[in-house]
């Protein structure tokens, strides 16, 4: 059996070098993680704008003429979010692209509509994947419809 014997050198004389190890170990951990939650708390897609020259669109109406599209998500912070995947559909439009660190991607489009018909739908998708997802789900997606009229 061990003795522990009395010093005036200090507390910590008796005490194993394991246990002093395992607390610092536990301690850094403890900060990682928490450090984790609030970076995965920040990263979460709120919604996407879509804006043409003419001026903003949501959930609008746009010419089935040749125009340029400019799409921004945002982050539930209020700021912008890049790394997001913009997916165009319908109208005849099939695009992809992903937002740059100023959380905008830009498309040029040309709206063709069916014949004979007077409007059609344009879906953009806005999907984020974001890199750690502790407190966030892992995939989040808004849509915002556009109609295209002739």
């Amino acid at each position: 059996m061990a003795r522990f014997r009395r010093s005036r050198r200090g507390v910590l004389e008796g005490l194993p070098l394991s246990v002093l190890i395992s607390i610092f170990v536990i301690a850094i951990g403890t900060v990682l993680v928490l450090s984790l939650f609030s970076y995965a708390r920040m990263t979460s897609l709120s919604q996407i704008v879509v804006s043409t020259p003419a001026g903003t669109t949501t959930n609008g109406f746009i010419n089935a003429a040749p125009t340029q599209l400019k799409v921004t998500a945002w982050a539930q912070s209020g700021g912008v979010l890049g790394g997001v995947t913009i997916v165009l559909n319908g109208s005849s439009i099939s695009g992809r692209a992903l937002t740059s660190a100023n959380g905008s991607a830009f498309f040029w489009i040309v709206p063709v509509l069916h014949y004979h018909a007077s409007s059609g739908e344009l879906t953009v998708t806005g999907i984020y994947l974001p890199s750690v997802s502790l407190a966030s789900p892992p995939q989040q997606t808004t849509t915002v419809t556009l109609m295209v009229l002739s």
